[in-house]
């Protein structure tokens, strides 16, 4: 019994220390991804930015922006050259669907909630670079970046 706990007890210091090792060589995110790629959770394949970075990224004509808020919202005010996919209608699914591994995406809303939806569904059908901006066109203006009317 004793020899069965011993054994035990080894075999797990052994699995955390590889697992959680002192590497300097990983990030964290590295070592999180690597203990909880055991449970089946993957790695998110978006990127959030900040306004001045979500500008620098939308300003690329090759990027497509899109608005994931009501028309209503949109209406009031948005970043110039984005489309009006509202999350969850018919619209946005279909765009969904026609995404291109080749191109980038640029997706807001007003404060970072709905489209942070809307790229997990985004990722999760397509290979595509997709960017949020977090805080949503809240954030925008508060960085003192322009919208149209």
């Amino acid at each position: 019994m004793k020899t069965t706990i011993y054994i035990l007890t080894i075999l797990m210091l052994s699995v955390s220390t590889s697992l959680f090792g002192c590497s300097e060589s990983k990030t964290q995110n590295q070592k999180n991804t690597m203990f909880f790629g055991l449970f089946g959770n993957k790695e998110k394949k978006y990127e959030n930015l900040n306004a001045e970075e979500f500008a620098a990224q939308v300003a690329n004509k090759n990027v497509e922006i899109w608005d994931v808020r009501t028309a209503g919202e949109f209406a009031g005010g948005h970043i110039k050259g984005a489309k009006l996919l509202e999350l969850g209608s018919a619209a946005f699914n279909k765009a969904v669907e026609n995404m291109s591994a080749d191109k980038t995406y640029a997706v807001y809303c007003r404060s970072g909630m709905r489209s942070t939806q809307a790229v997990k569904k985004m990722t999760a059908q397509s290979e595509a670079k997709v960017y949020n901006l977090k805080g949503g066109i809240s954030a925008w203006q508060s960085g003192g970046q322009p919208i149209k009317q």
